[in-house]
């Protein structure tokens, strides 16, 4: 599934890559890797607003079951996406957080 989503990725099909990220998530919903992955295919897929509202409910999550917070490059991201308040992400905003995510050269 993870080369699926990032197959989907790559090409620009976020919906898809959205889905498939979230069937790895049903099977492990701490796995903070794909928890950036799925926040950044929501704000690629024009989702910002839920991705912002996935990560509280995640952050909460974590708290609660295992008692710890986010990785330090995961806070930083949900407050990039956070920020975005008055602006939109630009392309290439989104490319490289995807790029990064996904370790793409190239992505659509």
């Amino acid at each position: 599934l993870a080369d699926l989503a990032r197959s989907y990725a790559i090409n620009g099909q976020f919906e898809q890559a959205i889905a498939a990220t979230r069937r790895i998530l049903f099977v492990d919903k701490f796995r903070e890797s794909v928890q950036r992955r799925l926040l950044v295919l929501l704000v690629s897929n024009g989702q910002r607003v839920e991705a912002i509202r996935h990560f509280a409910r995640w952050q909460i999550e974590l708290k609660r079951e295992l008692a710890i917070g986010p990785l330090p490059q995961t806070l930083a991201l949900a407050k990039a996406i956070s920020s975005g308040i008055e602006r939109e992400f630009s392309e290439t905003w989104i490319k490289q957080q995807l790029a990064v995510e996904f370790g793409a050269d190239r992505v659509a």
